[in-house]
């Protein structure tokens, strides 16, 4: 194993300087920053593995593989949050929208011509990654506006696994497929990975109907089963963002099945982490995530990207 030595980064809203993301605000004590749950943890340097105990390990840092799928959450909007500046050295690609609202963007430098170049979470835990721990990373998002796992007899089902269901309406899942696929095909070494994550940012719509929410756990189980047997590898990591407890025009009868059964699927999947997305303020419409909260949730998936290194 590569080993890591870890510390709080603490940095200060004031003291960035122009064009520089901040990460981790709070109030100011002694001349840092007040550590909080969302503070990033900073990669000090690498140690090198000792040669006797560790021979078989290379002295690279490990490559990070970023899949980030879902609905509209998994993804920044300019609404919501300024532009990236170019990155050269983090490549995406991205399928996201539906209908005439669909962009597919081929595999290159993230940027902010490009819809994932809005710094949202998809965009801020790579950046992290790289600026804060120089791991090489790279990034793919598949997100659908309003996808949910759905059920029987009904069109909005966009996102069911094909192990549940096959038809024209089931869309995210088959260009999920097919944008990683591809992508690892046609740049095989740009893609290579140490470590596959897969985080889905999924659940509103699903929470919005009882038999929806009855059914999420055996769909979740399902998707992220045939996640692994289809796209790979079949020990991707799973990052689950838990839907938050405060969402608008929602029941609580509705909501507790989804939430629970995020909860009940990470238990008993020893590669999959739960990360929690309450303590932000929604954005007017009680669904979408404002900037503070993309920030403060990709913080917290960050603790638990570096801790599996």
């Amino acid at each position: 194993m590569k080993r890591l030595l870890i510390s709080v980064l603490l940095i200060g809203c004031a003291s960035q300087p122009s064009g520089v993301l901040s990460y981790a605000c709070g109030p100011e004590i002694d001349g840092g920053v007040e550590e909080g749950p969302d503070a990033f943890v900073q990669a000090d340097a690498y140690v090198e593995p000792d040669a006797e105990h560790d021979a078989d390990v290379d002295a690279g840092p490990p490559r990070i593989e970023l899949i980030f799928a879902g609905q509209s959450n998994a993804m920044a909007t300019s609404s919501q949050v300024p532009r990236a500046v170019p990155r050269a050295d983090i490549m995406a690609t991205h399928d996201v929208g539906s209908g005439t609202n669909r962009e597919l963007v081929a595999w290159g430098p993230m940027g902010p011509t490009r819809p994932s170049g809005w710094r949202g979470i998809e965009v801020t835990v790579p950046v992290v990654l790289r600026d804060s721990y120089h791991l090489p990373v790279h990034m793919m998002l598949t997100a659908v506006a309003g996808g949910a796992f759905g059920k029987p007899g009904e069109v909005h089902r966009q996102w069911a696994p094909p192990s549940r269901y096959v038809g024209p309406e089931a869309i995210g899942f088959q260009r999920l497929v097919d944008l990683v696929l591809s992508t690892r095909a046609a740049h095989p070494e740009a893609t290579a990975a140490d470590r596959t994550w897969l985080i889905w940012i999924h659940g509103e719509s699903d929470s919005g109907d009882t038999i929806r929410a009855n059914d999420y756990l055996a769909n979740l189980t399902a998707f992220v089963s045939d996640f692994r047997s289809i796209v790979g590898p079949t020990d991707a990591r799973v990052a689950i963002i838990r839907i938050p407890s405060t969402l608008a025009n929602r029941t609580a009868t509705n909501m507790a099945p989804v939430r629970t059964a995020q909860a009940t699927y990470v238990a008993g999947d020893p590669l999959a982490v739960l990360v929690d997305s309450d303590g932000y303020t929604l954005n007017t419409d009680g669904i979408h995530w404002t900037s503070a909260m993309h920030e403060g949730v990709a913080a917290r998936l960050t603790t638990f990207i570096l801790s599996d290194l």
